[in-house]
């Protein structure tokens, strides 16, 4: 049981991986953390996320 592990193991991370990285492809980052944070879509809610109770740049 301990070999079979063992050998699972290392052909997970020598065979597995480098086959998982050759067949997925990465989403596009984004420019910057406000884009992926405040959604293009949801202009409706005055470009704060969800539960937000004030903007940043106004304090109370």
């Amino acid at each position: 049981m301990a070999q079979m592990a063992t050998l699972f193991y290392f052909a997970f991370f020598l065979v597995v991986m480098p086959v998982l990285g050759l067949i997925e492809t990465p989403r596009r980052l984004p420019n910057s953390i406000t884009e992926a944070v405040l959604d293009k879509k949801n202009k409706g809610a005055g470009g704060h996320p969800a539960g937000a109770v004030s903007a940043p740049e106004t304090k109370g």
